[in-house]
């Protein structure tokens, strides 16, 4: 079964009382659902990723604290200010090149990015539970690329 099918034929075998144990490959966003779905059925889940751990994708909450304000993740995203926290070659094209300037040129500026994502790695770290438990330690991304 593959990614298109989860809702259709994942459902299907997620609710069958026959099927006890399920096997799930990768640990992309579609692995992640199918493991959620089965586990959530009772089914007994073998996942298997690579052994480097490499390949899985962050997961986060659909809500985040920044200070007193709670935002939105996906609607974060989408805006403006999150593109300065990210260096980009057509940085200058929006005409805020010189906020991207203090951001990333400046040691207070580069303090602030540093603050910024290291807030959202953390949140994703705790919320998932990557090193609360054993079993979990390999799914927390890395940043590395298997050959």
């Amino acid at each position: 079964m593959n990614h298109s099918q989860l809702g259709t034929k994942g459902a299907l075998l997620a609710n069958d009382p026959a099927v006890k144990s399920v096997t799930v490959i990768g640990a992309s966003k579609y692995g992640y659902d199918a493991v959620y779905l089965m586990a959530s059925h009772g089914k007994r889940v073998e996942w298997i990723i690579r052994k480097s751990g490499g390949g899985a994708v962050w997961m986060a909450l659909p809500w985040l604290w920044f200070g007193p304000w709670r935002l939105k993740l996906e609607g974060l995203t989408t805006t403006r200010i999150i593109t300065w926290f990210s260096p980009c070659i057509w940085g200058n094209c929006d005409g805020f090149g010189w906020v991207r300037g203090l951001l990333h040129g400046t040691a207070l500026g580069r303090w602030l990015v540093q603050l910024f994502w290291n807030k959202l790695n953390g949140d994703a770290i705790e919320a998932n539970g990557y090193r609360k438990e054993a079993a979990l330690k390999d799914l927390e991304p890395d940043g590395r690329q298997d050959p």
